[in-house]
C-alpha cells in the first residue's frame, strides 16, 4: 500500500517541500501525517478523507448515518475496545456491523470485534480527528488538547476553499465508490460547528508507568537511540525525576502552551496532559519565550490553574525552552515540590537540553528517507 504522502504529491494535493514540512512537525508534535497536514493548513479534513478512502479502498461513512448514531449500535462496542482500537460502530444491518476505523487494515481487532459481536465487520475510514471527536462524542473518551484545538479552529482557516478541495475532485470522487461523500458543508456542521454533548465525567483509572529516574549520562546515551517524540518524552522525565520533585513537559503551537505529559509528587497527571493556555497567559513562561534562556525563581503571573494541575505553588522553579532550529517548541518545567526552592544546580541539564534539537533532527532525517 502506498504511503499517504506519496499520493497526495502524485495527485499534486501538497508539494514534496509541504509534505517534508508535515514529517517535521510530526517528529516534533506526534499525530499522524494527514493531522500535521491540517494542521499546518495545507489540506482540508475532508480531503484528507477523501485521500484516506483512496489509500486503504474503503468507503468513508455517509453523513447521514454518523449525525445521530443510535445508543443500541454504540453499545455493540464496549468503551474500552472502542479506545484501543479507536473505532465507533454507526449501523447493524443483518449480520453487518458498519465500523468507523482508524486502520482498517487491522485484521486482528475486525476478528476481535467480530467475534465479540457475532457479526461481519464492514470497515470505513476517517481521520484521527475526526476518529477522536467520534469517540469522545459516543464514548466519553477524552481527546487530547491538541485535537480538541483542532476541530474548534475556525473554518476559514482548516476549512477554506483549496483549490484540492473535494468538489475538485471528480474523478477520485469516482474511484471511492462512496455512497454519500460529505459536502463541504455537512463536514462544517458535523465536526466544526456542533459541539460535544455533554456527559457525566467519568474518572478514567489508568494505571500509569512508572518512572525510574536515570542519571545525566544514562540520558545522554539514551538521546543517541530514540526513535520518537514518545521516548524522548520520557527520557526528559526520567532525567527530570533525578533532580526535581516535580517534571512537567509543554509544547508549544502557534500561541498555545499545550500540556506534554507531567510527573511528580501531586501532579495529575490526565488533567496535565488536557491543560492549554495562551502564552501570553502564563506570565513566566512567556518571559522564557520572548529570551529563549532558562529561568530559576519565584514564579509570576501564572493562573492558578496551573498550580491546581500540578499539586500546588512551589517557592521557586526551574523553566527551560527546547529549541529547534531557532524557535521554541517544548518547555520544560521543574521544581522541588509544592512550598519549597527549586534545585539551583542546573549547569548539566543546561548542556544535556541542547542535545534535543539534534535528536529532533536526526528523527526527521530518519522519517523523512520513509515517505
Amino acid at each position: 500500500m502506498k504511503r499517504l504522502g506519496e499520493i497526495l504529491v502524485e495527485n499534486g494535493i501538497v508539494t514534496r517541500k509541504q509534505l517534508e514540512e508535515a514529517v517535521e512537525s510530526q517528529v516534533i508534535f506526534g499525530g499522524k501525517i494527514g493531522t500535521n497536514l491540517v494542521e499546518l493548513g495545507y489540506i482540508s479534513v475532508n480531503t484528507l478523507s477523501v485521500f484516506l478512502s483512496l489509500q486503504h479502498g474503503v468507503q468513508l461513512p455517509p453523513y447521514s448515518q454518523i449525525e445521530d448514531i443510535p445508543s443500541e449500535v454504540i453499545s455493540l462496542i464496549p468503551k474500552e475496545m472502542a479506545k484501543k482500537h479507536r473505532v465507533i460502530p454507526f449501523k447493524k444491518e443483518n449480520k453487518t456491523l458498519h465500523l468507523i476505523m482508524e486502520e482498517p487494515e487491522n485484521l486482528d481487532a475486525i476478528d476481535e470485534i467480530s467475534f465479540l459481536t457475532g457479526l461481519k465487520v464492514k470497515p470505513y475510514i476517517l481521520p484521527e480527528i475526526l476518529i477522536r471527536y467520534l469517540l469522545e462524542r459516543y464514548y466519553g473518551i477524552k481527546r487530547e488538547t491538541r485535537y480538541i484545538l483542532l476541530t474548534k479552529r475556525e473554518r476559514e482557516e482548516y476549512l477554506k476553499p483549496h483549490a484540492e478541495k473535494v468538489e475538485e475532485l471528480p474523478d477520485k470522487k469516482e474511484m471511492l465508490k462512496t455512497e454519500e461523500l460529505l459536502s463541504q458543508e455537512d463536514f462544517e456542521k458535523l465536526y466544526m460547528q456542533k459541539p460535544v454533548p455533554e456527559v457525566e465525567e467519568e474518572i478514567e483509572v489508568e494505571i500509569e508507568e512508572e518512572f525510574s529516574p536515570i542519571s545525566l549520562k544514562e540520558a545522554r546515551a539514551l538521546l543517541d537511540k530514540i526513535k520518537n517524540r514518545d521516548e524522548l518524552g520520557e527520557t526528559v522525565l526520567k532525567l527530570a525525576m533525578n533532580r526535581f520533585k516535580r517534571g512537567c513537559l509543554f509544547v508549544l503551537m502557534k500561541d498555545k502552551l499545550i500540556g506534554w505529559d507531567g510527573i511528580g509528587e501531586g501532579v495529575n497527571r490526565q488533567r496535565f496532559r488536557r491543560f492549554v493556555k495562551n502564552i501570553d497567559e502564563m506570565g513566566t513562561f512567556r518571559f522564557v519565550l520572548q529570551t529563549k534562556s532558562h529561568f530559576v525563581g519565584k514564579l509570576s503571573g501564572i493562573p492558578a490553574e496551573f498550580f491546581e494541575v500540578i499539586g500546588g505553588e512551589p517557592v521557586t522553579a526551574f523553566i527551560i525552552p527546547v529549541l529547534f532550529r531557532g524557535r521554541v517548541v517544548n518547555i520544560f518545567y521543574g521544581d522541588g515540590g509544592k512550598g519549597t526552592h527549586s534545585p539551583t544546580d542546573v549547569a548539566d541539564l543546561l548542556i544535556f537540553f541542547t542535545g534535543l534539537a539534534p535528536a529532533y533532527e536526526r528523527m526527521i532525517k530518519e522519517r523523512k528517507v520513509k515517505i
